[in-house]
């Protein structure tokens, strides 16, 4: 299994991972590298698509430090926060 497979396998478990979640859960190193790959490639939008899903990305402050985390969500509650 590649690195993005098992990335996209967890996000689809609902899990919202952080850069260091990836790193020393994932074994991701080249995190940002990883989330490009799941936004533009094309079987996985499909894939997201097909289950009503898109991928986003929360910027989190804790402890005076700011991080990203990724996580998937509906399209339904994307469109009830633009509606």
């Amino acid at each position: 299994m590649t690195q993005c497979q098992r990335l996209l396998v967890e996000l689809e478990k609902g899990r919202r991972l952080s850069n260091l979640d990836m790193i020393l859960e994932l074994g991701i190193g080249n995190h940002t590298a990883r989330i490009s790959e799941l936004r533009y490639d094309p079987a996985v939008q499909k894939r997201l698509i097909k289950r009503g899903l898109s991928l986003h990305t929360e910027m989190v402050t804790e402890h005076g430090k700011t991080f990203a985390r990724y996580y998937l969500k509906s399209y339904k509650a994307v469109q009830e926060v633009l509606l």
